[in-house]
């Protein structure tokens, strides 16, 4: 579980940065959105894995 959270906060600060180096403004809906993407991801890796 450790992992999958280091994941999401890796994902989640790669695409703040990303956005930060295009100066696009960052809204907390787009930071929410990142973390279900992270998630959604984590998951469906778990489930390939796990069957």
């Amino acid at each position: 579980m450790k992992v999958d959270k280091l994941k999401e906060i890796s994902y989640t600060l790669e695409k703040f940065r990303e956005v930060l180096e295009k100066e696009i403004t960052i809204h907390d809906i787009d930071i929410i959105r990142w973390i279900l993407k992270a998630q959604e991801n984590i998951n469906r890796n778990f489930s390939f894995l796990d069957g």
